[in-house]
């Protein structure tokens, strides 16, 4: 079955289908080689992004993912999700996008809180189950602050096959043992430094938005945007077509650093 019809029939198991699709990518996006790379560097079966808004955690998973041959599975978590049991019928037809879960678990799609340690045990054998590797990946994590999906969330990470990969998008670090996945090599961590700009990069993407901007105007955003992706944003595009010097400061102090 075919990920887009997989997609369609998310609501089998109660969840939005845009929840399931990845978001679309902006035409003209720089192209980051460096921060792709990070993803590869380790084999690891997590992989976490972490970082405050607007610094492109969505959107470099996005474009790693686009260049993987893999099947993928996606899941934008909801307003919703922050409920153990919601979370965890979202996450199947996450799971259900790559690797069919068993009928048993679309049956209960509406697991009462009693049934979970069932349906849990369902997803664990469909992620440790030998099978075509895939990517998982959980985007805006943030959203999520219950104790009981995070534990939930974690003991999935513990079985996930070999030669897959799960991808957890947040602005700040889900209590799911990091650090003691970091060490004994099962996750990789992306965080703020390794996802702010480089001045190669601030400069590709001011000559993308903005190409006459001049050396003095471009040094002034990189100091004012610190490496932050959305303030050079916003800051090469409000200065297009602009030249002198107030319009250029009221543009770089609205930058959002």
């Amino acid at each position: 079955m075919s990920q887009h019809h997989r997609r369609a029939e998310a609501s089998s198991l109660g969840v939005s289908p845009q929840q399931c699709t990845p978001p679309a990518l902006h035409p003209g996006l720089v192209a980051r080689p460096r921060v792709m790379e990070l993803f590869d560097a380790n084999a690891t079966p997590v992989v976490l992004v972490s970082a405050g808004a607007g610094y492109g955690k969505t959107t470099a998973i996005r474009q790693w993912v686009d260049g993987d041959e893999r099947p993928l599975g996606w899941l934008t978590v909801g307003p919703h999700d922050n409920d153990p049991v919601v979370f965890v019928r979202a996450l199947a037809s996450c799971v259900d996008q790559v690797v069919p879960v068993p009928e048993a678990l679309v049956a209960a799609r509406d697991p009462a809180p009693s049934m979970i340690e069932n349906v849990l045990a369902l997803l664990e054998s469909a992620l440790a189950e030998p099978h075509e590797p895939f990517l998982i990946v959980v985007d805006d994590l943030e959203r999520i602050s219950n104790a009981a999906t995070f534990s939930h969330l974690d003991r999935l990470l513990d079985n996930v096959a070999a030669g897959s990969r799960i991808v957890l998008s947040s602005r700040s670090t889900p209590p799911i043992r990091a650090a003691r996945r970091v060490i004994d090599g099962g996750l990789t961590e992306i965080g703020v430094y390794d996802l702010a700009l480089t001045d190669d990069e601030i400069e590709a993407i001011i000559d993308a938005s903005s190409p006459g901007i001049g050396p003095e105007v471009r040094r002034r955003v990189a100091k004012r945007a610190e490496g932050w992706p959305a303030g050079v944003q916003l800051a090469s595009l409000a200065l297009r077509n602009q030249t002198d010097a107030e319009s250029i400061d009221h543009a770089l102090s609205g930058s959002g650093q």
